[in-house]
């Protein structure tokens, strides 16, 4: 309406659809809009780690068990993918990565908060099953 000369704010535009029992319709591409996008794909032939904490958080001592989670940030550089080790004693971050990519067999490219990267004993590093 405003490229037809008619000065109309959102509201008062909105109210005129109501009255006529319009309503907008958004395409990407021509095609409507997904309500959220796809990232993860549970349909794979990837082995699956089993359970080792079946829902036990509480931990007795520091470094017998640590996490990891992995999200993804918009930047100014684009996205960029964020993965985090935490020991669950302590909730501290014990080390983290930052790329613009999700690599497979990350071992140590993580940047250690406390100097050199230390895995639990008794293990090979935290990613393995």
């Amino acid at each position: 309406m405003n490229k037809q000369g008619f000065t109309v704010g959102r509201f008062k535009t909105r109210r005129l659809m109501q009255e006529r029992e319009l309503a907008v319709r958004y395409t990407q591409g021509g095609r409507p809009p997904k309500k959220f996008k796809v990232t993860t794909d549970s349909n794979h032939d990837e082995t699956i780690s089993p359970n080792r904490l079946n829902r036990q958080f509480k931990v007795a001592k520091p470094n017998p068990v640590w996490t990891t989670d992995i999200t993804y940030v918009w930047t100014l550089q684009g996205w960029l993918y964020v993965a985090v080790v935490i020991d669950l004693f302590s909730r501290q971050v014990v080390g983290w990565a930052i790329d613009d990519h999700i690599a497979r067999g990350h071992k140590c490219g993580l940047r250690s908060v406390s100097g050199p990267c230390k895995y639990p004993k008794g293990t090979s590093g935290f990613l393995a099953p």
